[in-house]
Parts: C-alpha cells; sequence; structure tokens
C-alpha cells in the first residue's frame, strides 16, 4: 500500500491538528485525522480546508480509539455459531 492511500501506521501518541491554538480556528478539533503531505489536519480544518492543493491524496490518520484492545476472536465465534443453531432451529419450526 503507498504512503498516499488507505489507511496511515499507528502512532504512538496522536498527532496534533496544524492550526492547533490557532485563534481564527477556535473550532479547531486539535487531533488530527487526515494529513496532506506533512500538513496534519483535524475534521473541522479539513472541512475548511481551501481549494488549493486539491490534487493532494489524503492520508487518513487511524484514530485512538482503533487502537484500543479488541476482544478476543472466541466471542464473535461463539456469536456466529449461536445464531447458526437459532436459525436451524427456527427452520425446523
Amino acid at each position: 500500500m503507498s504512503a498516499t492511500n488507505g489507511v496511515s501506521r499507528r502512532v504512538d501518541s496522536p498527532l496534533t491538528c496544524e492550526y492547533d491554538g490557532d485563534p481564527r480556528r477556535p473550532e479547531c478539533e486539535h487531533i488530527a485525522v487526515v494529513a496532506y503531505g506533512p500538513i496534519a489536519l483535524c475534521a473541522s480544518c479539513n472541512l475548511r480546508r481551501s481549494t488549493v492543493g486539491k490534487g493532494i491524496s489524503p492520508r487518513w490518520l487511524e484514530p485512538p480509539a482503533a487502537r484500543a484492545p479488541r476482544r478476543p476472536p472466541s466471542t464473535p465465534v461463539r456469536r456466529a455459531r449461536s445464531r447458526k443453531v437459532l436459525r436451524l432451529r427456527l427452520r425446523r419450526m
């Protein structure tokens, strides 16, 4: 996967928005969600981005919630098996 497509690799701490602390952008969310080259922007600053440089492909940054530990694989397997058993029981009725 190239650096310009898809979700970027994980980082230890979330990147801050380029406009973090800028008084002209009071609605800045501070945590970057997308990067255009070396410039990282939060969601609200990304919406306010000018049309200059629209040809640059965005590199979506992985949200901090995506780094949370996932459930063990046995949980979804158990759920799928119980649904299959339920479907089989309903067919017999």
